[in-house]
């Protein structure tokens, strides 16, 4: 009988650690998610570009956390490029990658003096 009662309670203790074992985890997750930034974004490898001369420029990105965390990291990301008028030239959709750096422009054929924006997503 006394068996049966240790055991028991061995494994409610075993069930309690997990449980806040697992919850402390998600905690931690989510608390480094809400305070990344994408910094840094590129074309040609340059920040502050005034104009590209290339068909197909590449883009790139860095992450950063605000609290200096490591526990982030990169999945998957998506490109949209959309032209002074508003029009979307180039969607890459959801891409699963962790590459930030040389993604190469795959879109509508980019006009000469023509503004164009982009964001990503990652």
């Amino acid at each position: 009988m006394v068996n049966v009662f240790l055991e028991r309670l061995k494994c409610l203790f075993v069930n309690l650690f997990l449980g806040i074992t697992f919850a402390t985890a998600i905690l931690f997750c989510v608390s480094c998610t809400e305070k990344n930034k994408i910094e840094g974004l590129t074309v040609e490898y340059t920040e502050n570009y005034i104009c590209v001369d290339t068909k197909e420029p590449r883009f790139g990105w860095r992450m950063k956390s605000d609290n200096n965390s490591r526990c982030i990291f990169q999945t998957a990301y998506q490109i949209e490029v959309i032209d002074e008028d508003g029009n979307n030239v180039w969607n890459s959709g959801k891409i699963e990658s962790d590459q930030s750096q040389n993604i190469i422009y795959n879109g509508e054929t980019l006009l000469p003096k023509t503004r164009y924006d982009w964001t990503v997503t990652v």
